[in-house]
């Protein structure tokens, strides 16, 4: 047999060999009516809850996310957690952390405080009207030591209550000699005047004396006569 007769035998029986192999492995294709029907398993995507739908004064519900001492961050299903501060807890001077009463998970039954252009969103736990003053930075501050240094002591001085911590608050001064920016001092709550724990909130008007100046601690101020 002549090499070119033994080739195309070979490729006949190759062929034969490939069409046998083809038929036990071939999976037959389903017309379009056979196929089974696709199901819906695909989750149900619900649209997030946006900073558009608080506005101040809604009551909130939500979930305490994590507790510092004198704020706590609470999922009440916006975009961002929103932070309820301690000069916010309740109505008055808590004298606590909230560390003490809060933990993660607690529910918190609050109202929007406020909701800044950025996202933000305060709450209080406060009853009563929800106008605050204006935040202040530390850059709207002065903390200039010399600045806390000379103040005069002898005089009452006008202040307006800003942060709390479970020992006291801060409050903002006028210096009378520069009233371009408040001075920053912190009243403790041993030197409140009586009855000032109950009526204790961030704005408030408030008149103060110099106690004393620290260069570590800064300005510390009392309610009290001396």
């Amino acid at each position: 047999m002549s090499n070119r007769a033994k080739t195309a035998r070979f490729m006949r029986i190759a062929a034969v060999a490939a069409s046998a192999i083809a038929n036990c492995f071939s999976v037959p294709v389903p017309k379009a009516d056979e196929l089974p029907p696709v199901l819906d398993i695909a989750p149900k995507i619900e649209a997030a809850c946006t900073d558009s739908r608080f506005e101040v004064g809604q009551a909130v519900q939500g979930l305490v996310r994590n507790v510092w001492r004198s704020f706590a961050f609470i999922d009440i299903g916006a975009e961002r957690d929103a932070r309820l501060e301690l000069s916010e807890f309740e109505d008055g001077f808590p004298g606590r952390s909230l560390k003490a009463v809060l933990y993660e998970h607690y529910t918190v039954q609050s109202r929007v405080l406020e909701v800044a252009a950025g996202g933000a969103i305060w709450l209080t736990r406060r009853s009563g009207s929800l106008i605050r003053p204006p935040r202040l930075h530390k850059e709207d501050e002065n903390r200039a030591p010399e600045a806390l240094q000379g103040l005069p002591s002898d005089i009452w001085l006008d202040g307006q209550v800003g942060d709390f911590l479970p020992t006291g608050v801060f409050v903002h001064v006028r210096d009378p000699g520069n009233g371009q920016k408040p001075l920053l001092g912190f009243l403790p709550a041993s030197l409140f005047r009586p009855g000032f724990e109950k009526e204790a909130m961030r704005g408030k008007r408030i008149k103060v004396k110099k106690e004393g100046f620290n260069p570590g601690k800064g300005l510390l101020l009392t309610m009290r006569q001396t």
